[in-house]
């Protein structure tokens, strides 16, 4: 197969003429600058959900903030006395036993004691498991000054692999010993079948990063294995995608003349531990005179 330059010249140096020789250089010129430009694009959308460490290749994250920020609908229903709040799957979000200041002490008295209590609620399979990962104390509540009031923290752990998480559950010591107010946090992920043996090292997700960032690698970055489900909303269902990943701690992110807040803690990124794809990308910026905090996508 001919190349279109050869054609071009050939058929310009047939007719003899020096104008039209010209025009048709220009002409060729430009056909193959619009499909460089095509391969470029094409190859462009092969790439944007994959992760390439190739050298010149820049990862793209594959979830963004776009995808990620959808309106989840909730449902709030009364059982046995408690007030449960599920998501669009039908998993417990939140379970409120008691509110001080509305409900009766008595109504107190008859909340779960435990955790064990209200476990019928998390439909979970064989490899999952919930685990005590923290406690502590809280301020006593203005209308039960004479209760305790603390509370447990819990993690779901999938084939001894940390799901990422935590529901928060508040309680109240009483005469009758300790019972629940409220338990609150992300839902527990019934994970199955999930592969729990990365295929790619630490090292190679913290270089993910590094070339995402353009800067070289540090081995030195914090960087824990484990489960994360990312919710997306597509066609007006929302699909739940479960992966094994590695959670990355980076650089500080600098400060930027001019931004009115302050930015000052690590990159965050989220690296899928069987494809190498770079999953998430995030800083944090915070107020300092609030105290309040803000996740953003960074250089999306």
């Amino acid at each position: 197969m001919q190349d279109l330059g050869e054609l071009g010249i050939i058929f310009v140096e047939e007719t003899g003429n020096e104008e039209n020789m010209r025009s048709m250089k220009r002409l060729i010129k430009n056909v193959r600058r619009l499909w460089r430009a095509m391969v470029l694009v094409a190859g462009g959308m092969v790439v944007l959900t994959a992760c390439s460490n190739d050298e010149g290749n820049k990862p793209i994250p594959v979830y963004g903030p776009q995808q990620l920020s959808f309106a989840e609908q909730f449902t709030t229903t009364t059982e046995n006395g408690l007030t449960i709040t599920r998501d669009e799957s039908g998993r417990v979000t939140n379970i409120r036993a008691f509110e001080p200041g509305l409900d009766d002490v008595e109504k107190l008295m008859s909340a779960p004691a435990s955790l064990e209590d209200i476990r019928y609620l998390f439909a979970l399979s064989e490899g999952n498991e919930i685990r005590l990962t923290g406690e502590g104390q809280n301020p006593a509540w203005e209308e039960l000054p004479d209760y305790s009031q603390f509370y447990e923290a819990y993690t779901q752990y999938y084939k001894d692999v940390r799901v990422s998480g935590t529901l928060r559950v508040n309680y109240f010591g009483t005469p009758a010993g300790k019972r629940m107010s409220y338990a609150m946090g992300l839902p527990f992920i019934d994970v199955k079948d999930l592969d729990v043996i990365p295929n790619v090292t630490e090292r190679q997700a913290r270089q993910v990063l590094a070339d995402y960032l353009d800067e070289a690698r540090d081995d030195n970055w914090p960087c824990e294995l484990n489960i994360k489900e990312y919710s997306t909303r597509r066609d007006g269902k929302i699909h739940r995608d479960v992966r094994l990943i590695y959670s990355i701690t980076g650089p500080l992110v600098p400060n930027e003349p001019g931004v009115w807040f302050c930015t000052i803690p690590h990159y965050m990124a989220e690296v899928d531990a069987h494809s190498g794809e770079l999953l998430y990308v995030s800083d944090f910026s915070y107020w300092p005179w609030t105290g309040l905090g803000l996740q953003l996508t960074h250089r999306l």
